[in-house]
């Protein structure tokens, strides 16, 4: 650093405050399991801290937490930090590490501005809350939600096509189903369908009759485990290094997830984005998919998912 930006920077310290709370944040859990992307952001973020003279007081990290969703636990930690006085400066690698949409990015720094609270990210190397940097503030974020929506559309197109080579698009293939390999195409690909695994989708028909019958979710774990029949979580790796798998054991939990893929065990069609109807995405199986479980409707399902069968409607 040249003498003249020390200075600068050892005024701004003294001047202004010099208590920093840093925010780092990776969307995926893939980053979050190899710290790659935490590590990145920590080691440039310090840098920064260090040749501003700045004191950290807290590293907020939210892992695995996507940048359009304003309420992450982090997040709401470092902004309390702010807006109670406990730090002068709000510290980020960039734009796009403390939000993907617009909006989120402006509620943020309005906060931030009524509390005199600097907001800095280091590869942009501004603070977004001085009045002069607000257009270039906007103009960055703008960038930033464009840029997520151009990494979704791709990974969309690219399940897509994924899906013509092995009928599932992205993901495991869903209890109840298996691969079945198909043929090779001219690429030398392997393609593939998703078929029925009649041994899983007997436990799904037992699960949906003694739901209809009445049991609750722990009778029907109870049920299962007294049968000895593995769950759908028996021997896979939990996402975080260090547990032990799964037991083969049917908990409530495990149950339940099994009966909110209703849609997907009536049709044979899997849904993204359920909690959005509006933007809904559907991975397209090739033709002859089938059911597991034949397409009726049991009111007691339907009623715990708030929604009423046709003839209840009528």
């Amino acid at each position: 650093m040249g003498r003249k930006r020390k200075q600068i920077a050892e005024f701004v310290a003294r001047e202004l405050g010099r208590r920093a709370v840093v925010y780092l944040r990776v969307s995926t859990e893939m980053q979050a399991m190899f710290g790659g992307g935490i590590e990145a952001q920590r080691d440039a973020c310090a840098f920064y801290v260090q040749n501003r003279q700045y004191e950290t007081v807290y590293t907020a990290i939210d892992e695995a937490e996507s940048g359009s969703l304003e309420e992450r636990p982090e997040l709401l930690k470092a902004i309390e930090l702010c807006m109670t006085g406990q730090v002068d400066v709000f510290v980020c690698y960039a734009v796009d590490r403390q939000a993907r949409e617009v909006e989120i990015f402006q509620n943020v720094r309005k906060k931030f501005l009524q509390a005199g609270i600097r907001f800095e990210t280091v590869r942009e190397n501004m603070d977004f809350a001085d009045p002069r940097n607000l257009l270039m503030g906007d103009i960055w974020a703008a960038f930033a939600a464009q840029d997520k929506r151009n990494t979704v559309e791709r990974l969309y197109r690219g399940r897509r096509v994924r899906s013509k080579h092995d009928g599932r698009g992205s993901g495991p293939v869903p209890y109840g189903y298996r691969r079945l390999f198909v043929e090779t195409d001219a690429r030398g690909k392997a393609v593939w369908q998703i078929a029925v695994n009649e041994e899983e989708a007997k436990t799904i028909r037992l699960i949906f009759r003694l739901r209809r019958q009445g049991w609750t979710y722990r009778q029907v774990a109870s049920e299962l485990n007294q049968q000895e029949i593995a769950s759908p979580y028996a021997g896979k790796k939990r996402k975080k290094p260090g547990l032990a798998p799964y037991s083969g054991k049917w908990t409530p939990g495990s149950v339940e997830s099994v009966c909110r893929n209703e849609h997907l065990y009536e049709t044979g069609e899997r849904v993204w984005n359920k909690s959005n109807p509006d933007k809904k995405k559907k991975i397209f199986y090739v033709e002859d998919d089938e059911p597991v479980v034949a397409a009726e409707r049991w009111p007691i399902i339907l009623k715990k998912h708030g929604r009423k069968t046709a003839e209840q409607s009528a």
